[in-house]
């Protein structure tokens, strides 16, 4: 929604409720608290309980999280196995949309979470590979897989 001179209009409360709820959901609780900043009420203090008992607790050792890689999804199963000389690989190294979904779906039944490599290493500030202060939902395991947004 937009106001008559184009500005985009402020998001509502609901909106806002929304979108902490969503970001919880995917355990980004900072974001999720970042949302609710501002908001009275009892909806808004009730979402933020909620976060606050989901809340997320320190990684103690970023060496002992699982690594997961997954090669470019095939988006259209149809096109990638029509008999070309490129479909000879797919099967080995690369999985369908629905399989990811699946995978991820087991993924989080077995208690794990996705993350992005980013959040757990990068260059310190003299270049060199350091791990990051990181963080987990509460029993939840940490597999590193790129985080899609």
């Amino acid at each position: 929604m937009t106001h008559a001179t184009g500005e985009p209009a402020a998001p509502t409360e609901a909106e806002l409720l929304g979108r902490a709820r969503t970001l919880a959901a995917g355990y980004d609780y900072d974001a999720a608290a970042k949302a609710l900043a501002g908001l009275t009420g009892e909806e808004a203090e009730a979402a933020r309980t909620g976060i606050a008992k989901a809340g997320a607790m320190e990684w103690k050792d970023n060496s002992k999280i699982s690594h997961l890689f997954f090669h470019p999804l095939i988006v259209d199963p149809k096109r990638a196995f029509d008999g070309d000389s490129r479909q000879r690989g797919y099967p080995d190294y690369m999985v369908t949309m629905k399989e990811f979904g699946k995978i991820n779906d087991e993924l989080h039944n077995r208690g794990f979470v996705l993350v992005n490599p980013s959040d757990i290493a990068g260059l310190d500030k003299n270049g060199k590979m350091a791990y990051r202060r990181s963080s987990c939902p509460r029993a939840r395991r940490r597999s590193s897989c790129p985080r899609t947004t």
